[in-house]
């Protein structure tokens, strides 16, 4: 036994329950897995012209896990994550990246946080994949959570300008761009418009849920 998981026996990355000693594994309880809400149609009409997917519908039970990941420090839920976003990219045949970004959080915010989670799953769909991960979009401002934001010009309005292209970033190619959760489709569409604008070609949206309301 590992006697780290005495000290620190491992949770569900759903919802925090104790968990049966395997390894120390990140992984959902045996009720969350059960309820784990998949989305049937992972292909979502977030953004015009862009492919996203997402594995997960955004129910309270994946907003649990998302949270863990981006404010408890359950930086190991991110392998979990990243396999089922792995699998949604296999699922279509989506693979030839040059390269996989990232939407990031500001550097106040990853500095208080220790980290960026879509840096974190970005990273582990990057060593899946064979693919280098490259951060290529910078956060200059913070932003308002577009889900409380109500009509679609207060959520263009609130990260428009909010990103910029990381200095000497080339984003030629075909790129996969990654976030936690898509929302309104307003934060990818202008980090993919900054990508688009900076000579990539092809953009794909890979995030871990989505709450956006056309989902399938």
């Amino acid at each position: 036994m590992n006697p780290l998981n005495i000290l620190f026996p491992p949770k569900c990355i759903m919802c925090g329950a104790l968990l049966p000693v395997k390894g120390g594994a990140a992984v959902p309880c045996e009720t969350c897995l059960r309820q784990l809400p998949l989305l049937k149609e992972p292909l979502i009409n977030a953004a015009p012209g862009i492919i996203c997917l997402a594995p997960l519908k955004y129910t309270e039970r994946v907003r649990s896990g998302i949270h863990g990941l981006k404010f408890h420090r359950r930086v190991i839920s991110a392998r979990y994550f990243a396999r089922l976003m792995a699998e949604c990219l296999k699922r279509y045949r989506l693979g030839g990246f040059d390269a996989v970004t990232w939407v990031p959080v500001s550097f106040a915010r990853r500095r208080g946080r220790g980290y960026d989670q879509s840096e974190l799953l970005a990273r582990e769909i990057a060593r899946l994949t064979g693919t280098k991960a490259r951060g290529l979009i910078l956060k200059v401002r913070n932003t308002r959570p577009n889900s409380r934001l109500k009509t679609e010009e207060e959520r263009r309005l609130n990260v428009s300008g909010a990103f910029r292209l990381a200095p000497f970033a080339k984003s030629h190619g075909k790129l996969l761009l990654i976030d936690d959760v898509v929302t309104t489709g307003s934060t990818i569409a202008e980090c993919a418009g900054l990508l688009t604008a900076g000579g990539a070609g092809e953009i794909v949206v890979l995030a871990v849920a989505s709450a956006f309301r056309n989902e399938g």
